[in-house]
C-alpha cells in the first residue's frame, strides 16, 4: 500500500523455474553420489565394488595459482597481519603463453 492509500498488486514469481529446479536436484544427486575427497563415484569406489589395490594413483599436479596464493598467504601470516580470514585473494594472468 502506498502512503496515499492506493493498493499495489504484485504476483510473486518462483525463485527457480522447473528447469532450474531440475538442475539443482540433479546437482544434489551428483554430489550425494560422489566422494568429496577424490571426486569419483561412490558406487565405483566403495567396497565391495572396489578395493584400494584396484586403483593406481597418478602423480600430483601443481596449480600455479594455488602455489602463488599459498606463498603469499604464508608471507602475510609471518607478518602477523590481522584477520587473515577476511582477506580475499584473486589472481590474474600476466601474459598468455
Amino acid at each position: 500500500m502506498y502512503d496515499d492509500g492506493r493498493l499495489v498488486a504484485s504476483t510473486p514469481e518462483p525463485e527457480w523455474d522447473q528447469l532450474e529446479q531440475g538442475w539443482m536436484l540433479a546437482l544434489g544427486e551428483l554430489e550425494a553420489a560422489t566422494c568429496d575427497g577424490c571426486g569419483h563415484y561412490l558406487d565405483e569406489t566403495l567396497p565391495p565394488a572396489s578395493e584400494p589395490e584396484d586403483w593406481t594413483l597418478l602423480p600430483p599436479m601443481r596449480c600455479s595459482v594455488c602455489t602463488l596464493l599459498a606463498m603469499e598467504q604464508e608471507s602475510y601470516a609471518k607478518a602477523e597481519t590481522k584477520h587473515l580470514h577476511a582477506l580475499r585473494w584473486r589472481a590474474i594472468r600476466k601474459r598468455k603463453r
